[in-house]
């Protein structure tokens, strides 16, 4: 006997197999699959990938991208703190040399 469960996104009663949870700003959504399969196709038309900038976690050392756009809180993946968060640039070649020059 399958259980049935509402989908979110497109309110049709799916079977719970069927169903994944999604994380959609401070809360969780219940996706069925071709709900996630267009919500894969809207992400991929917006290029979220190129939007993700890199950050560091100063307290456990990790590095992540995190886009700033995102309704998410900005914390780290691996430690799940926000306090000690930093944008993570790489220095350029010349900055390196000044820095160089006055030691």
């Amino acid at each position: 006997m399958a259980r049935d469960m509402t989908c979110d996104s497109c309110r049709k009663a799916v079977p719970i197999s069927d169903l994944k949870y999604m994380l959609k700003g401070d809360s969780k959504m219940v996706l069925c699959s071709a709900c996630r399969s267009k919500q894969k196709m809207k992400d991929e038309k917006k290029g979220t990938m190129q939007d993700k900038k890199p950050y560091f976690c100063v307290r456990c050392k990790y590095k992540f991208k995190y886009k700033p756009s995102s309704q998410t809180v900005l914390r780290c993946p691996y430690c799940g703190k926000g306090d000690k968060i930093i944008e993570d640039i790489a220095p350029d070649a010349d900055k390196l040399l000044k820095e160089m020059d006055m030691e």
